[in-house]
């Protein structure tokens, strides 16, 4: 009897729980989409997926994105599922929220003109109303110009492409684009890494695809992009054996190019772990420790470009830099890496890392030229 009483005074407070929205409080990427939620009234979301005109504001269809019970979008429905490929869903998710919020009065504290003058959002035709009316059309081509790394140049087309109908440019801003703050970029770090997938990464292709010896016949490497410095590259490293045939170079005996094999692509499977400090805003710090095949693939997968560079021997340890450089979104994940040479020959390992997450392309730009 005592079991049972105690039954049901639980599924009471649980009713109770349900009914205040404490037990099923909805999760939110940002604070920003949480206030649009909050604007528009959108109602508690328990299924995981892609929503499009999933409801209305204003008499105007909004389009809703849940991943893993936490909301990730809300917009208006400006991009249909399959025209959402056409630009990176970051930049679906940015234009769609920003004629949204466009439409929500002083959702930024100031008018909206304003907003986006300080943020160098610019209309070079038409405007947010105007893409609405060009979005019931579903039969639009839309194309963006990355202009010298900095500007995105978004246009959109009658579906025959012989009119431009809009022109909508912005920096390469990943706050601006994605809507996190700072702190929110760093604190969805982790949690975005945990459902990366290695074996779906995409390699990256060096520039040139011939190979060039390295000062030693059995040594070549293929010749990517140089980052500020000659030294810090993309060049990937191989080694030819009687046959003639070129295979990935991993050896104790050539740590710094085996490392950057390592850290510019997944295919070597050897279970190495970076034990990571993450210099957060505000002089804070974190520590995680990751498997290096997964922190690769995350950056790859997020269109991260790598760029490592060895820097000194000193004490048994050799120090390195990796830049995982984002063009599009005008963001560098800064990582210094020490490790001891002789974990390569046990193909196993801790490699001790310090990183920036998010400093804008802009930031590195002036400190390696302050170095110079």
């Amino acid at each position: 009897m005592v079991n049972l009483r105690k039954t049901a005074i639980l599924l009471g407070l649980l009713i109770l729980w349900e009914g205040l929205g404490i037990a099923f409080a909805q999760e939110y990427r940002s604070s920003q989409l949480e206030h649009i939620a909050d604007f528009i009234g959108l109602p508690c979301q328990d299924n995981d997926g892609l929503f499009y005109k999933a409801l209305q504001y204003q008499g105007y269809p909004v389009t809703v994105i849940v991943r893993n019970g936490e909301v990730t979008h809300i917009g208006y429905s400006l991009f249909t599922p399959t025209q959402r490929h056409c630009l990176s869903e970051l930049q679906c998710d940015f234009i769609e929220r920003m004629a949204l919020t466009a439409d929500i009065p002083d959702f930024y504290g100031v008018p909206i003109s304003q907003y986006l003058y300080d943020e160098k959002v610019e209309f070079w035709e038409g405007g947010f109303s105007d893409l609405k009316v060009i979005a019931t059309d579903t039969t639009f081509i839309v194309q963006n110009t990355l202009n010298e790394g900095k500007i995105h140049i978004v246009s959109f087309y009658s579906s025959n492409k012989q009119k431009r109908l809009l022109t909508l440019t912005y920096p390469t801003n990943y706050h601006l684009i994605s809507g996190l703050n700072v702190t929110e970029a760093e604190n969805t770090l982790c949690a975005d890494m945990s459902c990366v997938c290695v074996e779906k990464t995409v390699q990256t292709e060096p520039v040139d695809s011939m190979f060039y010896p390295l000062g030693d016949s059995l040594l070549w490497y293929l010749r990517g992009d140089s980052l500020f410095l000659v030294e810090l590259n993309s060049n990937r490293y191989y080694k030819k054996n009687d046959q003639g045939e070129f295979s990935l170079l991993y050896s104790e005996n050539y740590p710094k190019e085996t490392m950057a094999n390592l850290v510019t692509g997944v295919e070597m499977e050897y279970p190495f772990v970076l034990d990571v400090k993450l210099v957060k805003y505000g002089y804070q710090k974190d520590h995680f420790q990751i498997p290096l095949r997964r922190w690769v693939a995350f950056c790859l997968q997020t269109g991260c470009k790598p760029y490592f560079g060895a820097e000194r021997m000193e004490n048994n340890q050799l120090h390195g830099e990796l830049l995982m450089r984002n063009e599009e979104l005008g963001y560098c994940h800064v990582m210094k890496m020490t490790f001891d040479p002789s974990v390569l020959g046990e193909k196993t390992g801790t490699i001790q890392a310090r990183l920036n997450s998010y400093v804008p392309i802009s930031n590195i730009k002036t400190l390696f030229q302050e170095n110079d």
